[in-house]
């Protein structure tokens, strides 16, 4: 049963998979219908000009879905914090919060687990790779493996003849 003004739905209508977005269902159904992916998303932008985001009236009615089931499973029309659905912005950047307060509380639980950055010079300190005395790190920079130019001097040295000998 088609409504007219409605399309048709498609001969092949895939599930949409969970937390998968708009575009990339669009894309799913227009390779499981051998289309153009660019072809389907601007057939199912509104009429007369064909260009914005796809209306999901026309999206439901194609893929055989509820607007509402489309909503649930959609990851870009619903809350990404606490998954009420959004309204269908007709252009511009999508939403991705349905209010401040989830996309403050988003934010947090972000940036809550990570760990803060410290200053390198707090880090156990390595030992020099010659005479074993400890070297302090820098904060920026490669860690330094010996603990003057001396030491450098010396284990070079040794290496040398080390690789001199016969062996």
């Amino acid at each position: 049963m088609t409504v007219p003004g409605q399309p048709r739905p498609l001969p092949v209508r895939p599930r949409p998979r969970s937390g998968e977005t708009t575009a990339t269902y669009i894309e799913h159904l227009a390779r499981a219908n051998h289309l153009p992916a660019r072809y389907l998303r601007h057939y199912l932008c509104t009429p007369p000009w064909h260009a914005g985001r796809p209306e999901l009236s026309r999206l439901a009615a194609i893929s055989g879905r509820t607007e509402t089931a489309l909503r649930h499973v959609l990851a870009d029309l619903s809350c990404a914090y606490c998954g009420t659905p959004l309204d269908m912005r007709p252009a511009g950047r999508p939403a991705r919060w349905c209010s401040s307060a989830c996309a403050l509380r988003a934010f947090r639980q972000r940036t809550r687990g990570k760990p803060e950055r410290h200053d390198p010079a707090e880090a156990p300190a390595a030992n020099c790779c010659n005479c074993g005395t400890p070297i302090t790190r820098k904060a920026t920079g490669r860690p330094a493996r010996w603990c003057s130019h001396a030491c450098a001097l010396r284990a070079y040295r040794q290496r040398a003849r080390r690789n001199q000998q016969p062996g």
